[in-house]
């Protein structure tokens, strides 16, 4: 009888998962649509250059030539984008072409829910919340990029998977969870070149987290350093190194990048300490407005709760923080301090991460979640008016 009653209940929460699961699809197919309905309109080339990039390298390789942008070779070699384009090169009516592509991207970044959503189980967040997250991401605004034709529609879905396999690894310590995050890593960089902080984030983490757990809870650091821990490092950078090497050599045939250049990463730019000063600045920019674009509680407040949180979500927090800071500097080093030394208000190059932000969502409901458990500790809320007061200080700074 009882095990009759544990079949009855497993089988009840195996349905109630398939009618969510079927629910997100649901809101998938509407999300799609809907945005189909709102960027079907009649697309002329010329807001990115990138987008004939992207659509130039899609046609030379579907005509079988080499890597060509209007007859001519470029060493653009991040171009998994280019590669999702080929099958829509068959459609011969480039209107057509252009409108089934545009469908297409909708439904290609709205897919990007489905690790949200599993993301949102492996941090144990309740049904609502996870459906809420879910929701609010298919709502964000930078998913309006579907209407052009830039890699941020193929990479969005490859970095959340990248994470998902990531948490798992985190969680379970199973070396198996290692290789489809090398792999969808690597898919990442070779859709947009700062994927490269993927790999080095996670190395980041692996030094700052024990770091900040012996600081926080004076655990010993090499406690947190096992051998399936390690060896999951280690096949995940191998991973990513077989595909960096083997795209290298097979399919650009040694070929140098374009953006390994003394012009985009050479030292010289940051060489007088007004540039490199300029640089700092522009990485405080960054990050203050990644935080603001992620709708400023969604971060501060995971940050402010961190000591609160279980132990997998303190591993997710640690290595997004490490990530997002990564990448702002990245993006200062190699792109603003280059092409805009001395501007004041400085181009944000949100698309290059936003990705990254919608992930502080599900983080945000679990803070919550958190809170209704220690709300007799009054501690926390001084630790959410520290960061906060911290964050809008650094803003008047900054923004002023």
């Amino acid at each position: 009888m009882v095990k009759n009653m544990r079949t009855r209940r497993n089988t009840g929460k195996e349905d109630d998962r398939g009618r969510e699961l079927l629910g997100i699809f649901v809101l998938v197919i509407f999300s799609t649509i809907l945005r189909f309905l709102v960027t079907n309109y009649d697309k002329i080339m010329s807001i990115y250059p990138d987008e004939l990039i992207y659509y130039g390298v899609s046609k030379s390789i579907f005509n079988g030539t080499d890597i060509l942008v209007h007859g001519n070779p470029t060493s653009i070699q991040n171009i998994a984008y280019s590669f999702f384009l080929i099958p829509f090169m068959m459609i011969e009516d480039s209107v057509i072409r252009i409108k089934v592509i545009t469908f297409a991207n909708g439904l290609l970044l709205a897919s990007s829910v489905f690790p949200v959503w599993l993301i949102c189980k492996e941090l144990s967040l309740k049904k609502n919340d996870r459906i809420l997250s879910v929701v609010i991401i298919l709502l964000w605004p930078d998913m309006a990029t579907s209407g052009v034709l830039m890699a941020e529609n193929l990479y969005w879905p490859l970095i959340v998977w990248t994470i998902y396999f990531l948490i798992r690894f985190m969680r379970t310590e199973r070396i198996r969870y290692a290789i489809p995050a090398g792999m969808m890593s690597y898919l990442a960089y070779f859709c947009k070149e700062v994927a490269i902080c993927l790999p080095l984030a996670l190395v980041g983490y692996y030094v700052v987290y024990p770091a900040v757990q012996r600081v926080l809870f004076k655990e010993n650091p090499r406690k947190l350093y096992n051998k399936r821990n390690l060896s999951g490092l280690i096949i995940f950078l191998c991973v990513f190194a077989a595909g960096y090497i083997g795209a290298k050599k097979f399919l650009f045939l040694g070929g140098t990048n374009a953006y390994a250049n003394e012009n985009t990463v050479g030292l010289g730019a940051v060489m007088s300490a007004y540039n490199l000063v300029y640089m700092l600045y522009a990485f405080l920019y960054y990050l203050i407005a990644i935080i603001l674009a992620s709708g400023i509680f969604p971060v501060c407040y995971s940050i402010a709760l961190y000591r609160y949180l279980d132990k997998v979500t303190q591993k997710v927090i640690t290595f997004l923080l490490i990530f997002l800071s990564g990448s702002a500097l990245v993006i200062a080093y190699t792109i603003t301090v280059r092409e805009e030394l001395g501007t004041v208000a400085i181009r944000i190059h949100l698309r290059y991460i936003a990705m990254f932000v919608v992930i502080f969502i599900p983080l945000f409901f679990k803070a919550i979640q958190t809170v209704q458990q220690i709300e007799s500790d009054v501690k926390w809320k001084s630790n959410v008016f520290l960061v906060l007061g911290i964050y809008w200080i650094v803003f008047l700074f900054i923004f002023k």
